[in-house]
């Protein structure tokens, strides 16, 4: 099972993706387990551990593991919104947040033949 950040960080990811024919993700798929490849699982877990671990500190006090972890999303992957458009919540560290997620690149994702969700790279 998933800890808080990361179930909200897929949710966030099933939210905001499509899917190979440009359905939203979250309309076929519900974040368990075993709807995705076992790397793309893996790394899901590794991202957000990785990301809670290093940086968690900075949302502590001002924002919950849901909003950070969805920001997580939105900021990784360039939507347009996220740590950096919230500097009302996480303050001076909003940047720090924000080049963070970056670090982390982008997480492309697809759905393979079989149904299951991984991702390019």
């Amino acid at each position: 099972m998933f800890d808080d950040f990361t179930c909200h960080y897929i949710t966030a990811m099933l939210w905001a993706e499509i899917n190979n024919d440009g359905t939203p993700l979250d309309e076929n798929y519900d974040g368990k387990p075993g709807e995705f490849t076992d790397r793309c699982h893996n790394q899901i877990i590794a991202d957000a551990k990785a990301f809670q671990e290093q940086y968690g500190h900075l949302w502590e006090n001002v924002a919950t593991d849901q909003q950070a972890a969805h920001n997580f999303w939105l900021t990784r992957q360039g939507h347009g919104d996220g740590f950096w458009a919230r500097p009302e919540i996480y303050g001076l560290n909003a940047d720090i947040l924000t080049n963070a997620a970056h670090s982390f690149g982008q997480f492309e994702l697809y759905i393979t033949d079989d149904g299951k969700i991984d991702f390019c790279g």
